[in-house]
């Protein structure tokens, strides 16, 4: 024993001789500048590449990571980019690249599936819009940036990757093969062509027009479509900017040139309170229109949805969108190191504010999120968020819940058992893990087989002269 405390001491002593003096705080005079900033990252740099034992480092991982360590303590929108990472940024704007075809976007530090795009190996796979994505090739993504994780699914042509995704209260794997992704970033169709039982002749002068993103030739080809409708007969235009998580801020202002009546467009404000406001001239309103929006409808998409509703010029139905209401800009460092930076806030037309606020329907159309799991099933009498998520779906389905709020009572139970013995389940009026699992499933093919939020913006089209 004595010869392990007599070893422990010398370990002890060794280590406190080699640890450098403690400052103290309070001796420090003024605030840190910038130069006393970079003489410090300066200082630890040559510091590591001198005494460091361990695996390489060159100065270039050292900058990289210091450059992304800054940039890591701002929004979620601001990035230093390597530049793969930039040159993937940069052709996610194109409309056109190599991947697996899901738009994502970050959710409460989740990474979300926004949509799959039609037809792409992501869909083709079985991708849902609302899974999240944990894990890309076996490697947890938890603390990344939406951009490296974008690079992570990039890849060659024909190559494979793996996503792990979490849906509801199941975790489920895809493996899926890269390959071309070609988005139009516009989506036209008659509405004949949407509702099938529609008379073609009373729909002639409607079209549905779905702006996907606001990527770098999505405003000339937007003007392409509308010089056809108008030489068509169309009066009427049903866009659709659900799930757009945005693009280009001189995309969506030129957009709006085209629709939205003479006045402001969109107001932008930098740190200094410099405002600047981009404007439309135009004197008459082309078409009447309804803007589908949801909860996934952000930046660009909500600057669009905002000059319309706004100004009068359109009808907004669906969800409040996402509240991303600030505009980065891309810059470099020392000529060849890319960043992108926000630095407005973007006000709407009429100056409201709308980050972390969204913009909110004239027409709203509530829809349910999927239930996750609970430690211990819920039953009578119990209280909380979870019950409440419980009855807006059971309520969604179909089924008399009474008062939607946070108590399981006697109307709560009733449904929970009708729903059981309707779906063959152990009816106990409680809702455990097979319960859940079962009305995620059904709500999830509700919401497939019918559009809701299209039928109502169809219906308020109609009723526009």
């Amino acid at each position: 024993m004595k010869w392990i405390n007599k070893n422990l001491s010398i370990g002890i002593l060794i280590l406190v001789l080699t640890l450098a003096p403690i400052p103290v705080w309070g001796q420090t005079a003024g605030k840190v500048t910038t130069e006393d900033a970079a003489r410090a990252v300066q200082e630890m740099m040559e510091e590591i590449m001198t005494r460091y034992v361990g695996s390489e480092v060159t100065p270039e991982m050292l900058r990289d990571a210091a450059l992304k360590g800054m940039f890591g303590i701002l929004d979620d929108y601001s990035e230093y980019y390597t530049p793969k990472e930039y040159q993937d940024f940069v052709t996610s704007l194109s409309g056109e690249f190599v991947g697996v075809g899901i738009q994502i976007h970050m959710k409460e530090e989740n990474i979300e599936v926004v949509r799959p795009l039609k037809d792409s190996p992501g869909a083709k796979a079985g991708i849902l819009a609302g899974d999240i994505i944990q894990k890309v090739d076996g490697k947890e993504i938890q603390g990344l940036s939406l951009d490296q994780v974008v690079s992570m699914i990039r890849g060659k042509q024909g190559s494979k990757v793996k996503l792990t995704v979490r849906r509801g209260t199941q975790t489920k794997e895809f493996t899926i093969t890269r390959a071309l992704i070609k988005d139009a970033g516009i989506h036209v169709q008659t509405i004949s062509e949407i509702f099938p039982k529609t008379s073609k002749d009373a729909t002639k002068h409607m079209r549905y027009i779905a702006i996907t993103s606001f990527n770098a030739q999505v405003a000339e080809d937007l003007r392409r479509e509308l010089r056809q409708a108008t030489a068509q007969g169309v009066t009427h235009i049903l866009f659709d900017v659900r799930d757009n998580p945005g693009g280009y801020l001189d995309q969506v202002i030129e957009i709006c040139k085209m629709l939205v009546p003479k006045g402001p467009i969109v107001h932008t404000v930098t740190k200094e309170g410099d405002m600047e406001t981009f404007s439309s001239s135009l004197q008459k309103v082309p078409f009447n229109m309804v803007v589908l929006i949801n909860g996934n409808s952000a930046s660009a998409s909500e600057i669009f949805a905002g000059a319309l509703k706004d100004s009068g010029a359109g009808t907004l139905v669906g969800q409040t969108t996402f509240g991303k209401g600030i505009v980065q800009q891309t810059g470099t460092i020392d000529g060849n190191l890319m960043y992108k930076m926000t630095i407005q806030e973007y006000l709407t037309r009429n100056q409201n504010h709308i980050h972390k606020k969204g913009i909110e329907p004239d027409i709203k159309i509530e829809f349910p999120t999927l239930l996750e799991a609970t430690s211990k099933p819920l039953k009578i009498k119990d209280t909380g968020k979870a019950v409440e998520k419980v009855e807006k779906i059971l309520q969604f389905l179909g089924y008399d819940v009474g008062v939607v709020d946070e108590r399981f009572d006697t109307k709560t139970h009733t449904a929970v058992f009708d729903f059981q013995n309707l779906y063959k389940l152990p009816a106990t009026g409680q809702v455990d893990k097979d319960t859940i699992k079962k009305i995620n499933e059904v709500v999830g093919k509700a919401l497939q087989e019918k559009d809701r939020v299209l039928e109502k913006g169809y219906e308020i089209l109609k009723q526009m002269k």
